[in-house]
C-alpha cells in the first residue's frame, strides 16, 4: 500500500488579466476552463521549478506517465545534493527521488493526490510547485488556480466528540468559502450550492471572491454540532472536500483550525496506479463493465468523508 495526501484545486478568475492574453471572464463564461487546464498536460513533462533566495533556479525533473479520461498520472522529482567519495576525492552529485502524483481533472472532481515519500519532506511542497507551474500557464488566460489540502471529515467529528465528552463546548464555528459562480467547480451537492449562492450575494455586493461565515452561540451557550443534522453534516463535508478553512472555537480548548492540521490521507493499492499507467482495465464494482480501478479509488475518496469510511 502507498499513501497519498489529497488536495483540492479550484480554478478562478485571476486578479488581473494577462497583457497579451485572453480575459479570464471570457474563459469562465465560455465553459472552456477544463479544456484550458487539461492543455497544460499535452506534452510529456511540465516546466516545474523554484527560485532559491540566492536567485538560483532549481529545476524539478518530472514525467507525465499517462493521461486517460481526464485523469493524469505523473512523477515529480525532488532535488537533493549528495556527497560521494571516489579515489580520496570528495564529489558532489544530485539525487532525484520521486513521488507519484495523480491529478483528477474530471468534471466536478478537481482533486490532486500526492504520494507521501521521502522525496519531499512535506507533500505540500509538491502542491506549491504544481500551483506555481499551473499558474504560469493559466495567467495567459486570465485564470489562476489555488490548491489546498482536503481535510479528514471523520477527524473533525472526532475532535468535536472527544472535547465535548470531556465537558468542553463549541462557542463558535467559522469557515471560509468561495462564490461558486466565480470558480470553475465546487465539489458539493446542488442543495449546498444553493445555500452558497445565497451567502455569496453579500460577498458579490462588494466584489469579493471569498467569504467567511461565522456561527456563534449566545453568551455562555454552546453550538449543537451533530452529524445527524443533515445540513450541518453537508456543510462540514463541503468544507472538508473543497479544502475550505474550518475553525472550531472551543471554550476551554481554544481554536482548532482544521484546515491547517487534519489533512486527508488515503492509502492505495499500488497495482491500481501501475495498471492505469500500463493502460490495463478490469471489471470494477458490481458492473461487468471494464474500467480503471484508479478512477474508482478517486471516486471513493470523494465519498469517504461523507460516509465516514476510512481509506
Amino acid at each position: 500500500m502507498i499513501h497519498f495526501t489529497v488536495y483540492k484545486y479550484v480554478i478562478m478568475k485571476a486578479d488581473s488579466d494577462h497583457m497579451f492574453g485572453v480575459p479570464g471572464a471570457d474563459v469562465l463564461a465560455s465553459g472552456q476552463v477544463q479544456s484550458t487546464f487539461l492543455s497544460i498536460f499535452e506534452g510529456n513533462q511540465l516546466n516545474i521549478y523554484r527560485n532559491k533566495k540566492d536567485g538560483e533556479v532549481v529545476m524539478h525533473p518530472n514525467k507525465i506517465l499517462r493521461k486517460a479520461e481526464n485523469v493524469i498520472s505523473m512523477r515529480v522529482c525532488g532535488v537533493k545534493k549528495v556527497t560521494l567519495w571516489k579515489e580520496y576525492e570528495e564529489l558532489e552529485d544530485e539525487s532525484n527521488p520521486y513521488c507519484n502524483v495523480v491529478i483528477d481533472a474530471r468534471e466536478g472532481a478537481g482533486q490532486i493526490a500526492i504520494e507521501n515519500t521521502s522525496a519531499f519532506d512535506d507533500p505540500g511542497k509538491v502542491s506549491a510547485l504544481l500551483q506555481d507551474c499551473f499558474n504560469r500557464v493559466l495567467s495567459f488566460y486570465g485564470l489562476k488556480v489555488e490548491i489546498s489540502p482536503k481535510m479528514s471529515e471523520t477527524e473533525v467529528w472526532d475532535v468535536v466528540r472527544t472535547n465535548c465528552a470531556g465537558g468542553d463546548t463549541v462557542k463558535k464555528l467559522v469557515f471560509e468559502f468561495v462564490d461558486p459562480d466565480r470558480v470553475a467547480t465546487v465539489d458539493t451537492s446542488k442543495s449546498m450550492l444553493q445555500y452558497m449562492r445565497a451567502m455569496a450575494k453579500m460577498v458579490c455586493a462588494v466584489g469579493a471572491v471569498k467569504g467567511k461565515l461565522e456561527l456563534g452561540a449566545e453568551k455562555g451557550g454552546a453550538l449543537t454540532l451533530d452529524p445527524k443534522n443533515r445540513l450541518m453534516l453537508n456543510l462540514i463535508h463541503m468544507c472538508c472536500n473543497n479544502g475550505y478553512e474550518l475553525s472550531l472555537h472551543f471554550r476551554r480548548y481554544g481554536v482548532y483550525k482544521c484546515g491547517k492540521v487534519m489533512r486527508a490521507v488515503h492509502q492505495m493499492n499500488e497495482a491500481y496506479l501501475r495498471e492505469f499507467n500500463n493502460g490495463e482495465t478490469a471489471s470494477v464494482g458490481d458492473s461487468a463493465q471494464a474500467g480503471y480501478k484508479l478512477l474508482t479509488w478517486l471516486d471513493d475518496i470523494r465519498k469517504m468523508n461523507e460516509t465516514g469510511m476510512k481509506a
